[in-house]
């Protein structure tokens, strides 16, 4: 019984240069989310000012 080995050429890993890392949707998500962020301070603001009135005596109350 005769058994032969051959060589077998292994090569180098090589690393890529590019990074794991995506910025394009990173800046958009944060874009994203600053946009809901003013959206929901517009509304919260434009509600809580609709409580309010520059007069006094004439503000949001029960009755109205």
């Amino acid at each position: 019984m005769q058994s032969t080995l051959s060589a077998v050429d292994v090569s180098t890993s090589t690393e890529s240069s590019s990074t794991a890392v995506s910025w394009g949707p990173i800046i958009a998500g944060a874009f994203a989310a600053s946009t809901l962020t003013f959206i929901l301070m517009l509304l919260g603001s434009g509600l809580g000012l609709t409580m309010v009135s520059p007069w006094s005596g004439s503000g949001a109350s029960v009755t109205t």
